[in-house]
């Protein structure tokens, strides 16, 4: 087993990426990792810990667009409101939006 260099790691994460995003379970990725690149399951659980931060990451950027959008929308719907109802709902949504308001409670019981 030669080390692998920086581009077969690369290209080793991104397909563990899109294995992931299939929807592979680990004992499968860990399975194929060691039967195409005859790699042991320490080296994989490392490929398969970068993917998912690959993954969060991007998740986490697309959340963020699509908050700025909704906040952006909101604050649009605002000139749109002929009565003060509409105007209460909308700023009630932007709240929501912003992290206003408190954080429910949970009953863990």
């Amino acid at each position: 087993m030669a080390k692998a260099d920086k581009a077969e790691s690369a290209r080793r994460e991104a397909a563990i990426y899109r294995q992931l995003l299939d929807g592979w379970p680990t004992a499968r990725i860990v399975e194929n990792a060691r039967v195409e690149w005859s790699i042991g399951p320490a080296q994989t659980y490392r490929y398969i810990g970068r993917a998912w931060e690959a993954i969060a990451a991007e998740a986490a950027r697309d959340r963020s667009d699509h908050h700025g959008r909704a906040v952006a929308a909101a604050y649009a719907m605002l000139a749109d409101c002929e009565s003060v109802t509409e105007r209460l709902k909308v700023w009630h949504t932007l709240a929501r939006l912003l992290g206003l308001y408190a954080a429910k409670s949970i009953d863990l019981a």
